[in-house]
């Protein structure tokens, strides 16, 4: 007998998936090139270096649109694009700490990115024990998470870019000074984004009943909760509800 598989065969040769894999390869090129042109002081590496990260962006515009246009979204590739996007953001971080601490011989950039992969993986872990009681977030982020993200990415970007301009030595009083107010306030502005998840995560509790799509529902109880109501019965009590509260 032909054992399950979670992913077919063709899954994984998909134009798509192949781009993915395109995406993953150029994560040890980029820090390779990066980091060897930054402790050898050649900026044509580093150029080079930046130019894959920017070849693995065109990869990731193109992948989906790919996918949705000749219905080539599988299951597979749902895993795989958000994985790379994660792996080639952390490498860059790493890049970018590795490049600050020298040029600048401070450490405190590492607590910024320990920060980001804390808040990640616990906003992760807050949404799964939401989904798992039938509590779903349906705005996606919030304001403060968007513009956390975005000041945090321009930052980031800048600091990575930075030492092909000025070099890879020790950085004037000036520039030290100005991209670690520019990092402290990028971790105030996460740490407040962090905090105002855990709130709306307390008011998803506090104010909504079970919200899981009509269409998930039978499935959602039968794994994580067998002794809630069925879907008819817990919309038969929304009704209910919603009636009483129009009176």
């Amino acid at each position: 007998m032909e054992k399950a598989r979670i992913f077919g065969k063709k899954e994984w040769v998909t134009i798509p998936n192949i781009l993915c894999y395109i995406r993953i390869g150029l994560i040890p090129v980029f820090m390779g090139l990066y980091l060897r042109g930054y402790f050898v002081d050649s900026k044509m590496m580093m150029w080079l270096g930046l130019a894959s990260t920017l070849l693995a962006t065109v990869t990731d515009l193109f992948d989906g649109k790919i996918a949705r246009k000749y219905n080539q979204v599988t299951n597979l590739g749902k895993l795989l694009d958000p994985l790379a996007d994660k792996l080639m953001q952390s490498a860059i971080a790493v890049c970018i700490c590795i490049s600050f601490s020298h040029s600048t011989n401070t450490n405190y950039i590492w607590v910024l990115l320990a920060f980001v992969v804390f808040k990640e993986v616990t906003q992760i872990l807050m949404l799964l024990f939401a989904a798992k009681r039938g509590r779903l977030i349906v705005n996606g982020a919030n304001i403060y998470g968007k513009v956390a993200t975005f000041y945090f990415d321009v930052v980031m970007l800048f600091i990575l870019v930075l030492p092909v301009f000025i070099g890879t030595s020790q950085w004037e009083r000036g520039w030290v000074i100005g991209t670690s107010v520019a990092a402290g306030v990028a971790l105030l502005l996460l740490l407040l984004a962090y905090i105002m998840y855990i709130i709306d995560i307390v008011v998803l509790f506090k104010t909504v009943e079970n919200n899981v799509p009509d269409e998930s529902y039978e499935a959602w109880r039968l794994k994580f909760d067998p002794s809630a109501p069925s879907l008819e019965e817990r919309n038969r009590r929304r009704d209910e509800k919603k009636g009483g509260s129009k009176r």
